[in-house]
């Protein structure tokens, strides 16, 4: 194979992996391929949002909640849904209590408050 036909080849590899071929002509590019760039805007509006005191910081939220729930973090996950105008940003953690029960709390980030405890042992878990 020649050197030219090997350069051609290699970039028809390339395109094929990117989704440049003729077969995707016209859609719009793979959210896949823009991944990074979508989650890294999520963190960067959500940085802003506690900048602007628009919400509360997670080890905040996650203090009130260790004051009110025997446990530990599991993961906890920051959401942001529009209303009308304006957006309620809303954290959903997942907090694993001594019994190895996994619970499931709402918790408005602006205000702190707890908006929902689910999973079994939740009862259990609450502190006096």
């Amino acid at each position: 194979m020649g050197r030219s036909r090997f350069s051609t080849a290699l970039l028809l590899v390339f395109l094929v992996l990117i989704g440049a071929h003729p077969a995707s002509a016209g859609r719009p590019p793979r959210v896949e391929m823009f991944a990074p760039l979508l989650v890294e805007s999520e963190q960067d509006r959500a940085k802003e949002a506690v900048r602007a005191g628009q919400i509360q910081p997670l080890p905040r939220i996650l203090s009130s909640v260790k004051r009110q729930y025997r446990g530990q973090l599991s993961d906890a996950r920051l959401e942001e849904r529009r209303r009308g105008s304006g957006s309620v940003w809303i954290y959903r953690i997942k907090w694993l209590t001594p019994e190895n029960n996994l619970l499931a709390i709402t918790v408005d980030a602006r205000s702190g408050r707890i908006l929902g405890v689910q999973g079994r042992g939740a009862k259990g878990a609450r502190r006096p």
